[in-house]
């Protein structure tokens, strides 16, 4: 009877050591996982719908909520239709709000504008940002500069990043938010692609999209009314004004490890996230 117990307990030990190694070797995996496709598993996304029931991923980044893709509905929130504005000198000199869909036909493999859109959302001038009839969800809102700043912060703050545009490292708060989708990508897997949407291969930098804000590079549509920027600039207005001709935008690059703080003419189209402060 002892001989029996004595074996039982060395073949438990024997078991808790292989289930030990065995989950070890796991969370390895799980590790390597994450290092490859950037945020892996870990990002838990929420869910919301603008007017015209377009569904957005959510993601939580410290006290605040953000869309995870770019904005592409055609109505404000009280449903009154956008313009869809194609022609260059309407889009130069128009007052009111309006947005546009970049060329399908300047992403191979993309079919059609319905498709651009869904990709890379749709491009809007700074007059719809600023209408009150509401482009951003109930409860949402398109985010001032101190909006950006505080998400700047966060990520500075939490892993040790900084946000020097002329810094030539990695370690920048832009990188964190760009989408892993990039040609050439270092982290290899599904984040080495040249499948829409993507980033240009860059010299050196490359997002790693810890958080999941998979920022992607729409680009931005000049006052002449010309694309510009597709595939190597993600351009974002804020609600915040610069003058009187001007507002304030951030800006992500394949040339910049940097989420870069800029202005652009309020006749630019860039693309927009809604955000909001969660309890």
């Amino acid at each position: 009877m002892k001989l029996l117990s004595y074996l039982s307990v060395i073949t438990l030990i024997i078991f808790i050591a292989f289930t030990s190694c065995s989950k070890d070797n796991d969370e390895i995996e799980n590790d390597e996982i994450n290092d490859e496709n950037g945020n892996g598993d870990e990002v838990e996304y929420g869910e919301v719908s603008d007017i015209e029931g377009n569904e957005y991923k959510t993601v939580v980044i410290g006290s605040q909520e953000w869309m995870a893709e770019n904005l592409r509905t055609g109505k404000y929130n009280d449903g009154t239709t956008i313009p869809h504005v194609t022609d260059n000198e309407e889009w130069n000199t128009t007052q009111y709000g309006a947005y546009y869909i970049v060329p399908y036909d300047l992403a191979d493999g993309v079919d059609s504008e319905q498709e651009m859109a869904k990709l890379y959302g749709k491009l809007y001038n700074w007059h719809a940002v600023l209408d009150n009839k509401g482009l951003c969800p109930d409860g949402w809102k398109v985010p001032s500069d101190d909006d950006w700043t505080i998400l700047e912060e966060y990520l500075i703050t939490n892993h040790d990043l900084h946000n020097d545009p002329q810094s030539n490292d990695q370690d920048g708060v832009g990188n964190y938010l760009k989408s892993c989708r990039q040609k050439d990508s270092q982290l290899g897997g599904d984040c080495d692609t040249e499948e829409h949407p993507y980033w240009d291969g860059g010299d050196f930098f490359y997002g790693v999209d810890y958080y999941g804000f998979s920022a992607l590079p729409a680009g931005e549509r000049l006052i002449s009314g010309m694309p510009h920027g597709l595939t190597s600039l993600a351009m974002f207005w804020s609600y915040t004004p610069q003058g009187s001709a001007s507002a304030v935008n951030r800006v992500l690059s394949i040339t910049s490890a940097s989420l870069n703080a800029d202005f652009a003419p309020r006749n630019n189209g860039h693309s927009v996230r809604c955000m909001r402060y969660i309890d």
